[in-house]
């Protein structure tokens, strides 16, 4: 783990550093950190209706992704 998140989390940092420095734009705001917070295994498991199995949270994981990060201009 790195500062609290899983490595998982190194694409999402980069995206706040991009964001930050003015290199990336987004088509709508984009809150990163609660981007990092809802990929955590425990959020996900809240959003599910039952236990998921480890590939079960890296796929829920992904479709969060795809589902909450906005489009870049």
């Amino acid at each position: 783990m790195q500062g609290g998140f899983p490595i998982k989390t190194p694409f999402l940092s980069q995206l706040m550093s991009g964001l930050d420095d003015g290199i990336l734009e987004t088509k709508e705001p984009c809150a990163v950190y609660r981007l990092m917070l809802g990929i955590q295994p425990a959020s996900l498991q809240k959003l599910s209706d039952r236990p998921l199995g480890k590939n079960e949270l890296d796929m829920a994981r992904a479709a969060y992704l795809r589902r909450e990060l906005p489009e870049l201009r």
